[in-house]
């Protein structure tokens, strides 16, 4: 062979290598700008300051010379802030999470702050993040992307540390090891979607809270062996952790820790509340969805866990619900403020936090519940943003007798900024009623004041009188009143209830005979009836007759023996008492 194709062949294979050399070189460096930072150095360099004096930070070195000032004593920035004007990218984080204590060849982040130099300014992220973390050292106390803050005003917002590595031996936390229980602000705005790892006190996003902790969550995965938790690995002394949620894996492994979805141990007064855990928690001793333990005074209120996040009993003040519930928005709308969910195909699988959206999309992810309230206090609750459409099936609410059922609001229900209660309602089902003709007289039917005819329907369960004008020489005998399938309904002073289903009426009359000449009543040989507008009372013994007509005018009374006539009455209804004894009479 030509030793000039050998020495050809063996030049183009040099310059491919090299090409492909200088493309994954030039792609790792595209890929370090698209993300909109170059990777740190390793160096520092001074920030500068906006027109309030506050120092702004644009690169990984910058954020590095912060560390270093605060971690020298050179200046702790108390009474001073500091803003996050870009994404921080420390290493790049190509297969980050296989990294572990022994993962060499990336720059090592020293924390800002110690216990005994801690942080005391204001750090704003300004909803940027800081990636590619990596710290490593079972030893090392006070980890975190921060080590330890604290005094009056010294805080840790909105920053969000993702794909990075930290561990540690105590207090170690993703955004703040250790928060002084003096610190008059905290943390706030900000998660975690690395992995942190330690031995004591370990937590998402902080190992030891000594302050407040607020609208703060954590993705990534959280081991350690004492006080472990998805927010804080221990909750200190009256303070307090809200509005917060994990989703990561939490894990404990010493058989007396505590390792808790939210927190760890929570002690000494301090407060757990409007907070919810969907990760799962494992580990050897007290383990529990929200906190693994809760001594000494302290408290959790209105939190909530997957049923399956955790296989141990729960704290008091904690609630376990099912997968559909947090789907579903009742999760969301139970946790009272803070948290919102945008529900239907393509929204939110959980709860988010409402402080990390704009005005129009916390407005568009707010929650509002709907109760479908029937029979014994039973309801059915649905859950919708503003704007949702709520339907739910008639079918759900008790059949009754004589009703029609439904609900007392159109549907489906719009949602417009606001919950509602819809009720069930039922309707009295109409029913027809036939009149037969009487022989020996007329009668009338009446019900809510009005006149009913031959085939007029009356509601079920309404009130009907009867009302019998007798024929005269004739008297009524009965009532008739039978349903369509032939039962009879009760009468009752000239009155009956319409029941389910059609009714017949009439009247049955009676002949007035020579042995019942009045036609009205024969008792005791007291004797009444009417004739031609005249009215004939006979008495057997002497006795007070009283004539009263219905509209309360009195018309006579005076003591009477034997047979009498009341002439000059006005056609109409009349109450006869004679003694003791009262009658109702009418004059035609």
């Amino acid at each position: 062979m030509d030793n000039r194709t050998d020495v050809r062949k063996l030049g183009q294979g040099i310059v491919g290598m090299l090409r492909l050399f200088w493309g994954i070189t030039l792609l790792l460096l595209l890929a370090g700008q698209a993300w909109g930072q170059a990777v740190w150095d390793g160096t520092t360099s001074e920030p500068g300051k906006d027109g309030n004096g506050s120092y702004l930070i644009t690169t990984a070195e910058e954020l590095a010379w912060v560390a270093e000032q605060v971690n020298s004593g050179k200046d702790n920035f108390s009474g001073k802030t500091i803003r996050l004007e870009s994404d921080i990218l420390l290493n790049m984080t190509e297969g980050w999470v296989n990294w572990d204590e022994n993962t060499t060849g990336l720059n090592a982040w020293i924390p800002i702050g110690s216990f005994d130099l801690p942080f005391k300014g204001f750090f704003d992220g300004q909803r940027h993040v800081v990636k590619g973390i990596y710290i490593s050292g079972d030893s090392k106390k006070e980890i975190g992307l921060f080590g330890a803050i604290s005094g009056d005003g010294a805080a840790v917002w909105n920053v969000g540390v993702v794909e990075s590595f930290i561990s540690g031996g105590e207090r170690v936390g993703g955004i703040v090891g250790y928060v002084f229980s003096f610190t008059r602000n905290s943390i706030s705005g900000c998660y975690n979607s690395g992995k942190v790892m330690g031995n004591n006190e370990v937590g998402g996003i902080v190992g030891v809270n000594g302050y407040v902790v607020g609208n703060c969550y954590n993705e990534g995965e959280v081991i350690g062996n004492h006080k472990v938790g998805g927010i804080a690995g221990f909750n200190n002394g009256n303070k307090s952790v809200f509005n917060c949620y994990n989703t990561g894996k939490v894990t404990g492994g010493e058989p007396l820790g505590a390792v808790g979805g939210i927190v760890g141990e929570n002690a000494n007064d301090a407060v757990i509340s409007n907070c919810y855990n969907i990760g799962q928690i494992t580990g050897d001793g007290n383990v529990g969805a929200i906190a693994g333990i809760v001594v000494s005074g302290g408290s959790v209120h209105d939190c909530y866990y997957l049923d399956s996040s955790c296989g141990e009993a729960p704290v008091a003040g904690t609630f376990p619900k099912s997968l559909d519930a947090f789907k579903s928005g009742e999760v969301a709308d139970k946790l009272y403020m803070g948290f919102g969910q945008a529900l239907g195909e393509g929204g939110d699988p959980y709860p988010v936090l409402l402080f990390f959206l704009n005005t129009e999309e916390k407005a568009s992810k707010e929650v509002y519940c709907v109760i479908f309230s029937y029979g014994e206090n039973q309801s059915i609750v649905k859950y919708g943003n503003n704007g949702a459409k709520i339907d739910m099936e008639v079918s759900v609410i008790p059949d009754k007798e004589g009703y029609t059922k439904g609900w007392d609001t159109q549907l489906p229900y719009t949602i417009d900024m606001t919950g509602m209660e819809i009720k069930a309602e039922y309707t009295p089902i109409p029913y027809k009623i036939e009149i037969l003709p009487a022989t020996g007289g007329t009668f009338e039917v009446v019900t809510n004041g009005q006149a009913v005819a031959d085939g007029d329907e009356i509601a079920f369960g309404s009130e009907v009188s009867l009302t019998a004008e007798p024929m005269v020489g004739n008297k009524l005998k009965a009532w008739i009143v039978t349903t369509f399938d032939g039962k009879e309904v009760t009468v009752t002073d000239d009155l009956f209830t319409m029941p389910a289903g059609g009714v017949t009426v009439t009247a049955e009359f009676v002949k007035i005979s020579d042995e019942d000449p009045t036609g009205i009543e024969s008792v005791e040989g007291l004797e009444m009836y009417a004739h031609n507008g005249v009215l004939f009372v006979r008495t057997p013994s002497r006795e007070r007759v009283t004539v009263i007509a219905l509209t309360g005018r009195l018309v006579w009374s005076g003591m009477q023996i034997g047979m009498r006539e009341y002439t000059g009455l006005a056609s109409g209804a009349y109450l006869v008492r004679v003694g003791e004894r009262v009658f109702k009479v009418w004059i035609r």
